[in-house]
């Protein structure tokens, strides 16, 4: 009992120990009838002059009219002009409108596909690209939005299957068997199944430029090929059976392809003392790719301990930097996100069940839809720094909530929607956010360098029926002065497909674990709500946070500043 009261005490004094963050300054000012019809075209802050840049484009009568705002630190209104015609405009904000040219010498680069055939073998095309520019429209309200994009075609020229060319085990093909057959047999355990593959062919469209609404314009979608080498690193499985079915041998094998002429230039291969299968794989910012091996329990012999995983970390060069067993803490792992730090760290986080400890684990992954535990794991030079279970129980003993929030959930054992990225503070402790699958409330779980459980952080979701409809976006943010920012940004709405989404922020004070009263900005009697493309922009190095807006009408913009930390 004294326990309970204590704790309640340290709720009730969550107010008085951190400071909420409040509006700096905010300004407001109305838009012309060119910028209301038109699109933001550019919004940026010169951290020289302090000073922020607005421009709206727009199509009247055949020419392209921009209008400019400049504004100062405080959002006071310096400038406001009207400019006819792109060239004239650009002259003037030579910075606001980038350009894109195609490369001159463009080679119709050679390139590799990968893929599984029918048969489930592995089909590796090579061939070259060609390019051509095209146009694409897209209609907003009474608006036409014209995009030029590079349209690219694969162009094949030979391909190639590629086999198992290691020894294959000993003793799993009865030497008694007709000829024919063994063929067979010695066919199907030399057969590859891709897993996954790397390339450094890029993949992502690059925009630049800008955007008009009824003709073709600078803005461009292409692809930088520049160091691209069109080579691929393929992970593939090679599964080896005796003709009873009582003994499996899986293989996995990486191999690097040429892309110029097919060539294998580089082969190696790493398994297990059980069959696995690969629970969970990511690409990582390197280009590498992180797997996680579960046991695999369709096939014989079966590890008798179903928590027994394995972290295997591949390179774009088919090196295997990392291949590590572990132990699973919190039985059957509901994997969400594995991310690599700068530091070449790898965390790795999900929901688990420890009531399913003794259960499959492929069985289990697929049909979980309650959890007892939360389970993060990081890798550090190659080895285990810490694997933490945390309980749903262990959860909410440590839940802290806002002052000003007094209904905000426990935590329950439904599925949560995480974050992608965890955040790694500058004196390595690991925060994770989480929407709960209703959408009543959102989490931050904190954890110190040591992977020690800190602390749970509720906030209240005040629409959680828009945010299931639209989506929630939440952040978390580290401050100069190492507390942290938890932000939501609500759905009041939509209106002609814009989300009218306010902000709302709340000081997590991780020294003490404490959270301020939650903030709301800019939606007070009059209602602003957040740009679509611009709606925050850090400022001051970090140290303060600036809020874009406009209201439902669109008549108006708006702007407010907050400064970030507890004081």
């Amino acid at each position: 009992m004294k326990f309970r009261l204590l704790l309640l005490l340290v709720v009730l004094l969550i107010p008085i120990i951190v400071n909420s963050q409040t509006l700096e300054v905010e300004n407001t000012h109305p838009l012309s009838k060119d910028a209301k019809k038109g699109e933001l075209y550019h919004f940026s802050f010169n951290e020289d002059t302090q000073e922020y840049l607005l421009i709206y484009s727009r199509e009247k009568k055949k020419k392209t009219i921009y209008e400019i705002y400049k504004l100062d630190y405080n959002f006071n209104l310096l400038e406001n002009e009207t400019i006819e015609g792109t060239t004239e405009a650009r002259e003037k904000y030579i910075s606001a409108f980038p350009t894109y040219e195609a490369e001159e010498d463009w080679d119709n680069p050679s390139v590799l596909r990968v893929e599984n055939n029918w048969g489930g073998n592995i089909v590796l095309r090579k061939g070259y690209l060609t390019r051509k520019w095209a146009t694409a429209t897209e209609y907003k309200g009474d608006y036409k939005y014209t995009t030029r994009y590079m349209k690219y075609k694969f162009n094949e020229e030979e391909k190639l299957s590629p086999k198992y060319e290691g020894e294959l085990a000993e003793g799993l093909f009865d030497e008694k068997l007709p000829g024919f057959f063994k063929k067979i047999a010695i066919k199907a355990a030399k057969k590859l199944t891709l897993v996954d593959y790397i390339t450094d062919e890029p993949v992502v469209e690059i925009t630049t430029g800008a955007q008009n609404f009824k003709y073709a314009s600078p803005w461009a979608k292409t692809r930088d090929y520049a160091s691209a080498s069109g080579d691929v690193v393929v992970i593939a499985s090679n599964q080896q059976s005796d003709q009873k079915g009582k003994k499996t041998i899986v293989k996995y094998v990486v191999q690097k392809y040429s892309a110029a002429d097919l060539s294998l230039l580089k082969t190696s291969e790493f398994a297990f003392d059980f069959p696995t299968y690969p629970l969970y794989k990511q690409h990582l910012s390197d280009g590498s790719i992180g797997f996680i091996f579960a046991p695999a329990s369709y096939v014989k012999p079966v590890d008798p301990n179903l928590l027994s995983y394995h972290f295997v970390r591949v390179t774009k060069d088919a090196e295997i930097v990392d291949n590590i067993d572990f132990e699973t803490k919190g039985g059957p792992w509901q994997i969400y996100s594995m991310s690599l730090t700068n530091n070449d760290e790898v965390y790795i986080f999900g929901q688990a069940s420890l009531k399913k400890k003794e259960k499959e684990p492929q069985k289990v992954t697929a049909q979980l839809n309650k959890f007892d535990n939360l389970q993060v794991m990081k890798i550090s030079d190659h080895k285990v720094d810490y694997i933490t279970s945390v309980t749903i129980d262990e959860l909410n003993e440590k839940l802290i909530i806002p002052g000003n929030q007094k209904k905000v959930k426990k935590h329950d054992d439904k599925r949560y929607w995480f974050a992608v990225e965890p955040v790694i503070t500058s004196n390595g402790q690991l925060f994770l956010a989480a929407n709960s699958g209703d959408m009543n409330a959102v989490y931050y779980y904190q954890f110190d360098d040591s992977g020690v459980f800190q602390g749970l952080y509720g906030l209240k979701i005040d629409k959680p029926k828009n945010s299931i409809e639209q989506g929630l976006v939440q952040l978390i943010f580290e401050n100069p002065d190492k507390t942290m920012t938890c932000m939501i940004a609500e759905v009041d709405g939509e209106k002609k497909g814009r989300q009218l989404r306010y902000p709302k922020t709340s000081t997590l004070d991780t020294a003490n674990h404490t959270l301020s009263d939650v903030q709301t900005f800019g939606y007070g009697k009059d209602k602003y709500y957040l740009d679509d493309g611009y709606p925050i922009t850090f400022i001051d190095n970090f140290g303060k946070l600036t809020f874009f807006g406009r209201d439902k009408s669109n008549k108006n913009i708006w702007f407010g500043r907050i400064k970030l930390g507890a004081k």
